[in-house]
């Protein structure tokens, strides 16, 4: 078994042979013990063996697992990844609402008391720890979110967590390959098992780059042959500039994007592609057939040539641009650095459709027009604007980009603009928040509350702001008409007020489960006292929730539950104590490791693992006898990785 530094050099090797600028390093100067030491007092807990050896390794990295080499668009700028002991932070602190963004279901109607769909496997426990896991990414937990570590930059909603719920036999937490996209998580049993995953990975790419390159002058032919089908020529194309080809490709995807008789998705692939090559001869290729009538045509040509050093082609972007009757879709296909050529369209048209674009790119020069243009918008009421993504929407795209600007004089045009339109000013606090400006979103987040907000979109807001004024602003809401969407905002503001806001509400069965959730989240004492009495009172949920706060008001409860002659109460028993981590119920937990039912068996020996009970040895031979075939390949993985950690440990 390789050592935790061979381990961690050989993923960095990986990472930077397979990166097209191969950096010397991804590495930065090791985490002394005390910058470690000081992240777990910050965190409140001991970090996981090979995540703690990597920090004293590297203090973060340029790079992180499932992404590489972080780079921001076209920027040479310092990469990032992989945080320093400083940034690391639990993501319901880092993000709030990516925190909770899997945590939406809800039991079904038939569910029993006990069941948390955001905290229970979709099938059986004993696959879900399994040593390759179920690893469907829609498998792994939601609820996991709100206790997960982010170790990570945020790279287009993908980023690395570690899960200290999932604990394995040698102290590993469960590491999170996460992406919004996925949507979900690529689960590894820890983060050295994720850095050898994505060592594998890059280096399967590398010989497949390898392959691509050995290849590159047959895929060359292949993609200028004008008698191989046109499909089989653009995946050529791609293979060889994956490769290196530059100006090789040029002729064959010209006639491609030249060829008004090819489909035109095939014409745009092949546009996209010139794109990316931006050699003088790819950049003609553009300029010529940005005029093509077909929209879509244009706005594959244009990205490239609105960023182009060359005069000719930022003179065909702006003559594209200034047209008024080129869609806004194509404006739309431009990004960031076209700025300036938006800019000079909008001066020689006077085009008022490319305003809110020129916002969005953050030109600032535009800031002036912007605000008139808020000053003289007219807006119909929102729920009578269907949606159509062919109408012009240049009013509803002025109002969400102009945020972007960041500027108080667009901040107080917003405002204007909520005034005279009151069906919007939900959306606009939304954006004013967004760019900084909290103080003016208050009020309008207030009144579109109390107008009803059928789109809970004040309510979101809210949750997404740090001042108490929102806590104060939801808690009136919430008392003058209670929701569901404003108990799981309030639950990010925490106060003894908030608690006893929605604890009066949690008898409303429609709003118990959304309630105790809340609580749960709610970081302060007041929150913890009313889940101990609704415990108290028979509430399973508050007693779950309870658990994972690992308060120990929930053990009675849990230990009644693991001794029930229902094998799925006993389940969660053992699970709620695995949560709980209390030395006290290692005794009970060995017996029921012996349980007839594989379920029980298997939690309540994870349970043992997860507080590194004396008691694990005894458990893992019972699990290893147990009948369930499942049960002891689980049993045989924890043995062996047990063994590991005695090793180290002695």
């Amino acid at each position: 078994m390789p050592t935790r530094r061979t381990t961690i050099d050989e993923w960095a090797a990986a990472v930077i042979a397979a990166d097209e600028a191969r950096p010397p390093s991804i590495f930065r100067a090791p985490a002394s013990e005390e910058e470690i030491e000081a992240l777990e007092e910050r965190l409140r807990t001991r970090l996981p063996p090979s995540y703690r050896a990597f920090l004293a390794h590297t203090n973060g990295a340029d790079a992180f697992p499932g992404w590489g080499i972080v780079r921001w668009g076209g920027s040479t700028e310092a990469s990032i990844g992989l945080h320093p002991t400083t940034s690391v932070g639990w993501l319901r602190d880092v993000d709030r609402g990516l925190a909770g963004w899997l945590d939406e279901t809800v039991p079904e109607d038939d569910a029993d008391a006990w069941s948390h769909p955001n905290f229970d496997a979709r099938g059986a426990e004993r696959d879900y720890l399994g040593p390759d896991g179920t690893n469907d990414p829609g498998d792994a937990k939601g609820g996991h979110l709100r206790y997960a570590l982010a170790i990570s930059v945020n790279a287009d909603g993908y980023l690395t967590l570690l899960d200290p719920l999932v604990v394995d036999a040698d102290g590993e937490w469960e590491a999170w390959d996460y992406g919004t996209k996925l949507p979900g998580a690529q689960r590894h049993r820890s983060f050295a098992a994720l850095l050898e995953a994505d060592t594998r990975r890059w280096r399967d790419q590398l010989v497949a780059d390898t392959a691509r390159r050995e290849a590159v002058g047959e895929s060359i032919a292949i993609a200028g042959d004008p008698d191989r089908p046109v499909a089989e020529r653009i995946t050529s194309a791609w293979s060889a500039f994956s490769a290196g080809a530059r100006a090789e490709l040029v002729p064959g995807l010209a006639a491609i994007a030249r060829d008004r008789g090819i489909e035109t998705g095939q014409r745009q692939t092949a546009l996209q592609l010139l794109g990316y090559v931006r050699t003088p001869d790819a950049i003609a290729v553009l300029v010529d057939v940005v005029r093509d009538h077909e929209p879509r045509i244009r706005a594959s040509a244009i990205p490239a040539l609105a960023v182009s050093d060359d005069p000719t082609a930022r003179e065909a972007a702006i003559e594209i641009l200034a047209d008024a009757s080129t869609p806004s879709f194509v404006v739309h296909s431009t990004y960031r650095p076209a700025g300036p050529v938006v800019w000079e369209a909008y001066k020689r048209s006077g085009n008022t459709a490319l305003l809110p674009w020129l916002a969005y790119l953050g030109e600032e020069r535009a800031v002036d027009d912007v605000v008139a243009a808020l000053r003289d918008l007219h807006l119909e009421p929102e729920s009578q604007v269907p949606w159509d993504p062919l109408a012009d929407r240049t009013d509803r795209d002025l109002l969400v980009y102009a945020s972007y600007l960041r500027d108080a004089r667009v901040a107080a045009a917003l405002v204007e603009v909520a005034d005279r339109h009151p069906t919007w000013r939900a959306n606009i606090a939304s954006n004013l928040v967004s760019m900084g400006a909290a103080e003016q979103a208050g009020p309008l987040l207030r009144e579109a509350l109390q107008a009803g907000d059928p789109a809970s979109i004040a309510a979101t807001t809210l949750a997404s702001m740090d001042d108490s004024a929102a806590g104060t602003i939801l808690i009136e809401a919430l008392r003058a008409s209670p929701t569901a969407a404003l108990i799981a905002a309030l639950a990010w503001h925490p106060s003894p007020e908030a608690a006893d806001a929605i604890g009066a509400l949690l008898d409303e069965t429609s709003l118990h489960f959304v309630g105790i959730d809340a609580l749960e989240i709610m970081a302060n004492p007041a929150a913890a006292d009313l889940l101990a009495d609704r415990a108290q009172g028979g509430d399973a949920l508050a007693v779950r929730a309870l658990g994972r706060r690992r308060d120990d008001r929930s053990r009675d409860h849990l230990l009644a539950w693991l001794a029930d002659p229902s094998a799925r109460v006993a389940y969660y028993g053992a699970d709620g104590l695995r949560n709980l981590r209390d030395p006290t119920t290692s005794d009970a937990l060995l017996r029921a490791s012996g349980a007839d039912d594989p379920e029980v068996a298997v939690t309540a020996t994870h349970a043992l693992i997860s507080m590194a009970s004396p008691e694990v040895p005894a458990a893992l031979a019972a699990l290893q006898r147990h009948a369930d075939e499942r049960a002891q390949a689980l049993a045989a993985s924890w043995i062996a990785a047990w063994s590991v950690r005695e090793d180290q440990a002695g």
